[in-house]
């Protein structure tokens, strides 16, 4: 009976761990940072399993994660983005971390930083020749993101008025994923090229499940006004418990 304790130790530290890891998920923040780290691994993982038959190897493993993340250009532009989100989503997780309404100072910072981290996507992407996602995923997001930071600030002191006047602002937000989902849907639903390895379906899918999960963290932080507000149709969910 002595040792009970010692073998229930690794339990409650597996509980804790999993209760700390459920709080970072409520709220934007967490969902912003959730799909941040399927992107990012994701990606990752596509660009090591695009190595050769012939070359691959734990060296050519670790060169083609040098290439995925500063190989380039575009690649440079694409990890400073990444590391800019994966900061605002903290940011998002702070203004929300006592429930709704969230923290109108931390929330114009994760604003902030989220636009730009979306001009540093927009070049990326730019620089890589696909225009449609730098005008829609960079260019639209980060006016989006500005609009919201920007418009009306006193109305994030109202609940029932939360950034009444930033609707359409947090709406370009949340319509600026619509091509890049597109984009991922496509990918999985064509038949892959002749010779073609997983890594083509890897990155369409982890685009279409990145964009969803972003999305759903642009819809909390749609206010009740919008129609695409989940506040709309279930008023009273929005107070989140303390993290």
């Amino acid at each position: 009976m002595t040792s009970l304790p010692h073998e229930i130790e690794p339990v409650r530290r597996s509980s804790g761990l999993f209760i700390r890891l459920t709080q970072r998920l409520r709220g934007p923040g967490g969902l912003y940072n959730l799909g941040n780290c399927i992107g990012f691994s994701g990606g990752l993982c596509a660009a090591i399993l695009g190595v050769s038959d012939e070359r691959r190897g734990f060296a050519s493993a670790l060169a083609a994660a040098a290439e995925f993340l500063y190989g380039s250009p575009a690649a440079i532009a694409l990890t400073l983005a990444t590391a800019v989100f994966f900061w605002s989503g903290e940011v998002y997780h702070r203004a929300w971390a006592r429930g709704f309404p969230p923290d109108p100072h931390q929330l114009r910072s994760g604003d902030f930083s989220s636009a730009a981290g979306a001009v540093l996507l927009a070049l990326a992407f730019f620089a890589l020749g696909n225009v449609v996602l730098a005008l829609t995923a960079g260019v639209l997001h980060a006016a989006g993101k500005l609009g919201s930071a920007l418009v009306d600030r006193t109305a994030n002191q109202i609940p029932d008025r939360w950034l009444m006047n930033s609707t359409f602002a947090r709406e370009v937000v949340l319509l600026s994923r619509l091509p890049a989902m597109a984009m991922g849907l496509m990918g999985l639903l064509s038949a892959a090229p002749p010779g073609a390895g997983l890594e083509s379906q890897i990155v369409s899918g982890v685009l279409l499940l990145c964009c969803i999960v972003w999305a759903a963290a642009d819809m909390l932080l749609l206010p009740a006004s919008s129609i695409l507000s989940p506040r709309r149709y279930f008023p009273g969910r929005e107070h989140l418990p303390p993290a």
